[in-house]
């Protein structure tokens, strides 16, 4: 209980309370350590665990899911300011390409062009 006010709160982090099944041995009692982890804010997680029995073993899984969760939620913020930045170029590259537009040029050229096309070569 004596590391907790230095967790960083933009970090999960879960305290397993181990040995459930000797609870009466534990140094903290429950309820002091319940206590010191509401006081610390949201990130802070309790639970009991016994894992001669397994007992506690679905919140811990829960847990590691939740920070499984957060690491892909991190990638996709990653993903998405990529494709901001495609996106970005891709407006850009419209806009130059966009700029110097004559139909009657492109009209002008593409005739040209099948009239070359169309002109046997000796």
């Amino acid at each position: 209980k004596d590391c907790l006010p230095g967790i960083p709160s933009g970090l999960e982090v879960l305290v397993v309370a181990n040995f459930r099944d000797m609870a009466e041995q534990w140094v903290t009692q429950r309820l002091a350590m319940q206590q010191v982890i509401a006081s610390q804010g949201s990130n802070l997680h309790y639970c009991e665990a016994c894992l001669a029995n397994m007992y506690g073993m679905p919140a811990v899984e829960a847990f590691l899911s939740i920070t499984l969760q957060a690491r892909k939620m991190l990638a996709a913020h990653g993903e998405i300011s990529t494709l901001d930045g495609a996106i970005d170029a891709s407006v850009q590259s419209m806009k130059e390409r966009a700029k110097g537009q004559d139909y009657d040029a492109h009209i002008l050229a593409l005739n040209e062009q099948a009239i070359a096309n169309s002109d046997p070569q000796p």
